[in-house]
């Protein structure tokens, strides 16, 4: 898969998902701009951008606050250029029955993984629609089709893919592509807190959830961050306002069942 020289901004680049993102732009030759809370972490993952030739740029941004994410586009568009690639890996868990969601646990879940996509599609659009070009590619999850527990996480998650449609046809004329992958069980730093959860060790865990899927294993955060770069492609060039499950096969309540209680 080819691609010019572009520059992605990246959001949750730190760890799990968004840094493996990060790596597979860098590796097709994308610059790359690293957005997260965590800026030690940031500064980990920019040395791995950097390992395959290409300019990374940090930047220390909580993207539930929009005049912070504002800053982030704006300081990477100084630094590197432009804002090519968007991908929103920005997201947070915080599963509970329903009757045991606090209004904060609500109120995050809602803000990082819908919110906080919404203040970054806003903020880079004009600049995408000036250049009459984009990739936006947005990260969903097989819990959008609603799960038990994750009420707060299946209501934000179904919000992107009605995000992405809704983008798509706005941005469509302005030569935008907008997409969104959904992952089903994927190895990151979230998924392995249930195994705490469940009093279980970690393999124990990859064992089970590999059971519920026709693959027969988990995915790897590089596994996603493959199927996000077809969506950052030319390849995709002609593809808008899809979500893409990546399950390993599985479906329905099946792909959902090992991600919570």
């Amino acid at each position: 898969m080819s691609t010019k020289r572009r520059v992605a901004l990246v959001t949750g680049a730190a760890q799990g998902i968004g840094r493996a993102v990060a790596n597979r732009l860098a590796s097709d030759g994308l610059d790359v701009a690293l957005v997260d809370r965590e800026l030690h972490l940031l500064e980990d993952a920019a040395r791995d951008v950097e390992g395959f030739g290409r300019s990374a740029l940090p930047l220390a941004c909580d993207v539930t606050v929009s005049a912070e994410v504002e800053f982030a586009v704006d300081s990477c568009i100084g630094t590197l250029g432009s804002i090519d690639v968007l991908v929103c890996c920005a997201g947070v868990l915080r599963d509970a029955a329903i009757l045991d969601i606090s209004d904060d646990d609500w109120s995050l879940v809602v803000d990082v993984n819908l919110t906080g996509a919404f203040n970054c599609v806003r903020a880079v659009a004009k600049h995408m629609i000036g250049q009459h070009f984009g990739k936006i590619v947005l990260v969903s999850s097989t819990s959008a089709q609603g799960n038990i527990g994750q009420a707060n996480y299946s209501a934000a998650k179904s919000g992107i893919e009605g995000l992405t449609r809704a983008l798509s046809l706005e941005l469509g004329p302005d030569n935008i592509n907008v997409n969104a992958v959904a992952p089903g069980f994927t190895i990151t730093e979230m998924t392995r807190a249930l195994a705490t959860k469940r009093n279980m060790s970690f393999d124990e865990l990859i064992t089970s959830a590999a059971a519920d899927i026709p693959l027969r294993r988990v995915a790897q955060p590089s596994d996603l961050a493959n199927v996000i770069a077809f969506f950052t492609s030319e390849d995709s060039s002609f593809v808008s306002g899809q979500i893409l499950y990546a399950t390993g096969g599985a479906r329905g309540s099946t792909a959902r069942r090992s991600q919570t209680d």
